[in-house]
């Protein structure tokens, strides 16, 4: 059995033999033992393949999977890669595929400064440019997180504070309807024992005319309790009228005492659903993803293959004349061709079109000296004897910004839309 980190000879294997590989090949992408490796090294079709130790093809394995080397379509291997269509190509690819394409070429030409390409400095780039936005992200999603928590304990505090204000304005308000409650319930009681009193005092004069009556049928003669009689028919009378005032007065009336609930209590209790609402505003992530990559589109920069400066030739395009008297000290070319020279003279930053007719003059600080493209309208413009960077829109032909930098600045390199190089 094999380790987890051996590999089996696939020449052997196909021949129903399981022997351990020495060696892989990085064309084939097969492993290879002692004795199959030195058939493949003589072999006049893999001679010139690339083979390493197994032990270092485990360790960059994960990689063989971004490496494709056979033609999905015809099972042959990738030879080609063709500029116009931007895809690798076998022979028969170029065939059926590519007959009128202009810019086909052969990966191993392509290929042989792979290792310093523009291309691969991007992706290196862009790994790294992620690898920091997805630490930033998570750093801005801590702090959110530290910060709903914040506002958590916030609006807690806010809601038992308002609870609170709430509790109170209702114990006052009770405080108040139960003094309410007690004052008028005193009042009635004292109207109603003063009545008491009256009438105890009317019971006792009723009670001595009733005790006289039987004096008088007791003691006196006929005649006299007839004389009486009218006299005490009088006096009952005049009681009589006296308790009937006193029933008329407001100790003698029933009494109900019944709580009046205010109405918009009432409303309270039935329409208030809840407490309150909380409610979740959500902003835009700040954290801008590929941010290197848009840069590049901005600036259109092509990805362009390396190229042996040796076979490099020299072609004279156009010139460019100035007036007499000018000196220009730095050029930018963009890549649709427009061309931006700094005149230390004139003070003064050219910008020329592709087929090199003067666009606009744009005056700029004192002494022009260096030039950087920022995007695709934008330069940034040093001054000889001015300590600020001019950033100049080479559209509206106005200086937009001015940074000031403390000295002069000769040279400027620009590398990201936040990092500026002077030297």
């Amino acid at each position: 059995m094999t380790s987890s980190n051996s590999k089996l000879c696939g020449p052997c294997e196909a021949r129903h033999k399981t022997t351990t590989a020495v060696s892989w090949c990085m064309d084939c992408d097969d492993g290879l033992c002692s004795s199959c490796l030195e058939d493949h090294k003589v072999n006049r079709a893999s001679k010139k393949h690339q083979t390493i130790p197994v032990s270092q093809y485990v360790g960059i394995e994960s990689v063989s999977s971004f490496i494709k080397q056979e033609c999905d379509e015809h099972d042959q291997r990738l030879t080609f890669y063709c500029l116009d269509h931007y895809a690798t190509a076998c022979a028969l690819c170029v065939v059926e595929k590519h007959k009128q394409c202009t810019s086909l070429k052969p990966i191993d030409e392509l290929a042989r400064h792979a290792k310093t390409s523009t291309e691969l400095f991007d992706i290196e780039r862009g790994i790294k440019e992620l690898d920091n936005t997805i630490d930033e992200i998570k750093n801005h999603r801590q702090r959110n997180i530290d910060t709903i928590k914040d506002q958590r304990k916030t609006i807690s505090r806010e809601i038992k504070s308002f609870r609170k204000q709430i509790n109170k304005h209702l114990d006052n308000l009770e405080s108040d309807l139960v003094k309410e409650l007690q004052s008028k319930s005193d009042r009635n009681i004292s109207a109603i024992n003063l009545l008491l009193a009256k009438l105890k005092e009317k019971e006792t004069k009723i009670k001595s005319l009733g005790n006289t009556i039987h004096q008088l049928k007791e003691t006196l003669s006929d005649v006299q309790v007839f004389l009486a009689t009218k006299s005490l028919g009088e006096k009952l009378r005049e009681e009589q009228e006296l308790v009937s005032t006193l029933c008329n007065q407001d100790g003698a009336k029933e009494s109900v005492l019944e709580l009046s609930t205010d109405q918009q209590l009432k409303h309270l209790l039935s329409d208030l659903k809840c407490f309150g609402a909380i409610q979740v505003f959500q902003n835009p992530c700040q954290v801008k993803v590929g941010e290197w990559e848009q840069q590049k589109s901005q600036l259109n920069i092509p990805i362009t293959t390396g190229k042996d400066i040796h076979k490099t030739k020299l072609e004279l395009i156009r010139k460019i004349s100035f007036q007499y008297g000018s000196e220009i000290r730095d050029c930018v070319i963009f890549n649709d061709g427009r061309m931006i020279f700094a005149d230390i003279e004139s003070n003064t930053v050219f910008v020329y079109t592709h087929d090199g007719q003067l666009s606009k003059s744009i005056r700029v600080g004192k002494s022009p000296f260096g030039l950087a493209a920022i995007s695709i309208n934008t330069v940034a413009v040093t001054c000889l004897v001015d300590e600020n960077i001019n950033i100049v829109n080479i559209d509206d032909g106005v200086v937009k910004q001015k940074i000031n930098v403390g000295k002069p600045n000769l040279v400027l390199v620009y590398l990201t839309t936040t990092t500026i190089f002077m030297f």
